[in-house]
């Protein structure tokens, strides 16, 4: 082992503290660490990571997951500026503060209309994970008064204006169609 006594004179001194690590000048080479910390935004936590200096971190192993949502990266900046960062380069030191973009998964809404006419002609709209529903169809059948939409696996009712919060595709029944006659 090697021990380094380093003493800091008056105003030239080649070197800093900074976070608890020792980092020198560009004249003389880095010496140190680098922590890298991951914003996951939502996302599976990811603990910080700590590297010698010289080390390169690829991040290709450092990936979260959330729930209905597609990874795009890892980002410097909060706002997503510039490209991302797939891995940080040897001489790196101090600490890395890295964001995770994420973009909503598109899913498909079809509809099965049991027996009912008009307004049939849609089968399918496209919708983003945590988006809501702005449009369904409304069909109709002679005699029959229709109440709402079912999720033909759940059975929960699907209405205009609710948040799509499935991870999946889903199908609606038109099975709330009732034989009551409108007044």
């Amino acid at each position: 082992a090697v021990t380094i006594l380093l003493t800091q004179t008056a105003s030239a001194a080649p070197w800093q503290w900074h976070r608890n690590e020792l980092i020198f000048d560009s004249e003389i080479g880095f010496f140190g660490n680098v922590t890298v910390t991951f914003a996951s935004d939502g996302g599976s936590f990811i603990r910080p990571i700590t590297k010698r200096y010289g080390e390169s971190i690829s991040l290709e192993s450092y990936v979260p997951t959330k729930y209905g949502y597609t990874f795009k990266g890892w980002y410097k900046n909060a706002d997503f500026s510039g490209e991302a960062v797939e891995k940080l380069l040897k001489g790196t030191v101090g600490t890395v503060d890295l964001y995770a973009k994420w973009e909503a998964n598109e899913y498909k809404i079809s509809f099965d209309y049991a027996f009912a006419t008009g307004d049939c002609d849609i089968e399918k709209i496209k919708i983003k994970y945590d988006g809501t529903i702005e449009f369904l169809p409304a069909p109709t059948k002679i005699g029959s008064t229709f109440d709402c939409w079912i999720d033909k696996q759940t059975g929960k009712k699907i209405s205009i204006g609710d948040v799509y919060n499935f991870d999946e595709n889903i199908e609606l029944g038109s099975n709330k169609i009732s034989n009551k006659k409108k007044e």
